[in-house]
């Protein structure tokens, strides 16, 4: 139905003479054998098309030749607009039609009914429940940092304090908290001081800090975390960097390797 449509659309036999020269002219030129057809006619015939389409009178027939038709596959259908945004004082919209329209809309009603599933809610209520988990999620993390701070503040507690260049393992924890507990470590003792998090297998993720100048430590001797990472990147092909006051990186040994390459420390 559509090739018909155009074919009607392009075709001669209707209201217009202009219209129906020009479909002559056309077909006139595509159908010469000798090949004399120059540029300058197939431009005018281009131009005169452009003319043509560009006359709201033609496509005012369009849709009323539609209206008699009345086949739904001459229809665009579905029409999404994807997003809009302003563009040079007026608007550009990204729009899907017709079957891309139809297999995105499809392809979301997918993605809802799994939602819906997954949080236990109704379609129309997913927004709400999604909002909740959220929160529930933002409060369950808050909690974890909380309990993640006071382990750390009791094992810190049980650490003696004249220890100098202390270095501790822990399987798992939150790259906030090691950060604290890595902070709380140089509070309370000089050298540099760190926490890797990981295991034999896999390696282990590190932080590591120093001590610097501060009204509270003023006699205290000042070391440079940079001096720990070059030792393990020597040694162990650790990677990573930093700054004096902190660095942190990964690497691929074992624990009692890297305890024994960061002996090296004075």
């Amino acid at each position: 139905p559509i090739l018909r449509f155009v074919h009607e659309l392009l075709w001669v036999g209707g209201p217009d003479p202009e219209h129906d020269a020009v479909v002559r002219r056309h077909c006139a030129a595509v159908e010469d054998d000798d090949g004399t057809v120059s540029s300058t006619e197939l431009a005018e015939i281009l131009s005169q098309w452009w003319r043509l389409l560009d006359d709201a009178d033609i496509w005012s027939r369009a849709r009323d030749r539609l209206t008699a038709i009345d086949d739904p596959r001459l229809t665009i259908g579905v029409i999404r607009i994807l997003k809009s945004l302003r563009y040079k004082g007026g608007t550009r919209l990204t729009i899907l039609s017709g079957r891309r329209a139809l297999a995105l809309m499809q392809q979301q009603l997918i993605v809802l009914e799994d939602v819906s599933h997954l949080t236990s809610r109704k379609q129309e209520e997913l927004a709400e429940g999604v909002r909740s988990l959220l929160e529930e999620n933002a409060a369950q993390r808050f909690r974890i940092g909380e309990l993640e701070r006071q382990i750390t503040d009791l094992r810190l507690s049980a650490i003696p304090a004249e220890r100098k260049n202390v270095f501790l393992a822990e399987a798992d924890m939150s790259p906030r908290a090691q950060r604290g507990y890595v902070n709380g470590l140089c509070e309370r003792h000089e050298g540099c001081c760190g926490v890797f998090v990981g295991n034999d297998s896999e390696g282990y993720k590190f932080i590591i800090g120093a001590r610097q100048s501060d009204a509270k430590h003023q006699n205290a001797l000042h070391s440079d975390a940079r001096q720990a990472a070059a030792l393990l990147r020597e040694t162990l092909g650790a990677r990573g960097g930093g700054k004096p006051a902190m660095v942190q990186g990964s690497v691929k040994a074992t624990w009692q390797e890297i305890q024994k390459a960061l002996e090296g420390l004075s």
